[in-house]
């Protein structure tokens, strides 16, 4: 086992959200290519496919929602909330839901992950999720996954990581642990070159004082 960034150490977070060949239709029935839609961070709350958004429409405050845009053969429309900031409730998405990690297989299927969030034939790949709180238990990743109903996979492409967030030492263990949860930036956080059947250093300890608590493990997402 190796740590690879046992200092304070920044590790941000790129969550992946851009689907191959994503197209966003506004509620007036303009469109948008890439930035200019609706982003990965804007569709938490993908709620249906074209079929199923009869029951919303009319219920955006911003007006009655426009029938689902012609996507093309082999995309599929989906009703996304957007964030207050915009003037209408909901837009639609032309998505390729073999690769779209916002909506994967189906809309509103987000896949997980720090760092990588793939999508490939409509399932997602295994991702750097989810937080596992610390349990000296759980000997090793097989374990840590398997708690949580998954699969740790040493062929994938996350495999060989586990990020450890670290709290204490002037973080609140709390809140960090939230972060962990919400796989969202951590100020301190710990990177170790571990296999599935390595032992996870739940002793690990900074020059800070900060330890472990919680930890991401290259886990399936069935």
């Amino acid at each position: 086992m190796r740590a690879r960034f046992p200092h304070t150490t920044l590790f941000p977070l790129l969550l992946l959200g851009l689907g191959c060949g994503r197209r966003t239709m506004g509620p007036a029935g303009g469109s948008g290519e890439g930035g200019s839609g609706v982003s990965a961070a804007a569709t938490d709350t993908a709620t249906s496919t074209a079929s199923e958004s009869e029951d919303t429409a009319g219920s955006s405050a911003g007006g009655a929602i426009p029938p689902p845009p012609d996507c093309g053969e082999g995309f599929t429309a989906c009703l996304v909330e957007l964030p207050k900031t915009y003037d209408e409730d909901y837009a639609w998405e032309c998505t390729w839901l073999n690769s779209s990690p916002t909506h994967c297989g189906e809309c509103g299927h987000r896949c997980e992950g720090l760092d990588i969030n793939h999508c490939t034939g409509g399932q997602c790949d295994p991702g750097l999720q989810p937080c596992i709180e610390v349990d000296p238990s759980l000997a090793n990743c097989t374990e840590a996954c398997a708690s949580v109903g998954e699969t740790c996979r040493d062929d994938a492409t996350c495999s060989g990581t586990v990020v450890g967030y670290m709290g204490g030492g002037g973080y609140d263990p709390v809140e960090v642990l939230d972060k962990c949860t919400r796989l969202a930036e951590a100020s301190f956080s710990a990177g170790f070159d571990l296999a599935c059947d390595d032992p996870i250093p739940w002793g690990h300890e900074d020059i800070d004082g900060r330890t472990l608590v919680g930890i991401l493990c290259c886990c399936t997402q069935d």
